[in-house]
């Protein structure tokens, strides 16, 4: 699924912020009725599987030697820190509603502030190679989007 390597990529991120919680929001634009619907159900109880056994911090592992490894370790995954947002795209926007599109943004949008993003700016007009550049903000958190013309192909 790839969600794994998205916590280790997040793991990466967060050393060095201090922060070690991830965050990712996972938006399912399937529909909620017949075989889609049996499939988000059933991921959503995988996923609340999943937080049940891995929402508890995880513990420094020892080397052979018996020194913590810091590279082992895996940030938090709470319930509070991963955001499953099912929005039945097909039903919602039917017959051209694009403007329904605005629900799925209501919803998405607290999940998104809390991730930030990343804006890095020039310090100089010359933006060419060897440029200095400063960073302004960083994003930590992770979207990850689904649709059945994604999955079936």
């Amino acid at each position: 699924i790839g969600i794994k390597n998205s916590f280790l990529s997040k793991s990466k991120l967060t050393k060095d912020s201090g922060k070690d919680e991830v965050k990712v929001a996972m938006v399912n634009l399937i529909d909620k009725h017949g075989d889609q619907g049996r499939l988000g159900s059933t991921f959503d109880s995988v996923l609340s599987a999943v937080l049940e056994v891995y929402g508890k911090s995880y513990p420094k592992h020892k080397s052979k030697c018996g020194k913590s490894s810091e590279s082992n370790t895996h940030p938090d995954l709470t319930p509070s820190s991963v955001a499953h947002i099912w929005y039945d795209f097909h039903a919602e926007c039917k017959g051209g509603r694009w403007d329904r599109l605005n629900h799925l943004l209501e919803e998405v949008t607290p999940t998104l502030n809390k991730h930030g993003y990343f804006c890095a700016v020039p310090k100089s007009r010359h933006c060419g190679y060897g440029a200095s550049w400063e960073l302004v903000s960083l994003q930590d958190g992770i979207v990850r989007t689904n649709c059945m013309d994604c999955l079936d192909r």
